[in-house]
């Protein structure tokens, strides 16, 4: 990860547009409808729902606002997909399940580990692998969400870390960190090649 410098929400946002050609990004002075105010900061988990258009004395100057993305394909969970990346492979998709009130935390309702096959198509990996490449991540993982009513995906968040979903049970977690670790052990044989 010596070349990836900048994982704000901002700099996500702007190479998110870049590669995928529409936007997470809002203006939240002139859109219409309810979006998410957060820190521009990685891993903070403060995000909450407003209601657009906000007047300038309503704006954060320390947060982004962006599209609330309805993943509640349920009705009662919204679901965020972390993939974990390693130059070029997306060994492991993390399904995670949050109760809807609790959307912007950590705690899961539940958890699935899916391959890429599953959470994305084939065109959306090679898009979220050149999206990697831009950003300048070798190794992390990318947080994701699906919005039901467009049917596209968004990515939310970058971390220069992979760490497991402890929610799993000790038994999904070694074969997800299989998964990813034998994609580490292409990498490094790709590398002394």
């Amino acid at each position: 990860n010596l070349r990836i410098e900048d994982i704000s929400k901002t700099h996500v946002a702007r190479t998110f547009t870049q590669i995928f050609g529409y936007d997470i990004e809002i203006d939240p002075l002139t859109y219409k409808g309810k979006a998410v105010q957060k820190s521009d900061m990685n891993g903070t988990h403060d995000g909450i729902i407003v209601d657009c258009p906000l007047s300038p004395d309503e704006m954060s100057p320390d947060c982004v606002y962006q599209k609330l993305i309805d993943s509640t394909f349920d009705g009662r969970r919204s679901e965020d997909l972390r993939m974990a990346y390693v130059n070029g492979e997306i060994p492991v998709v993390f399904r995670k399940f949050k109760l809807s009130e609790k959307r912007f935390g950590t705690d899961y309702d539940h958890v699935d580990v899916w391959d890429a096959d599953q959470a994305f198509t084939a065109e959306e990996q090679a898009q979220l692998i050149k999206f990697c490449e831009a950003m300048g991540l070798d190794f992390g993982a990318v947080d994701v969400m699906r919005d039901k009513h467009d049917g596209r995906i968004y990515v939310v968040d970058v971390n220069k870390t992979c760490m497991p979903v402890l929610c799993l049970s000790q038994k999904s977690q070694r074969a997800a960190m299989r998964k990813i670790a034998a994609a580490l052990l292409r990498l490094v044989e790709r590398v002394k090649a």
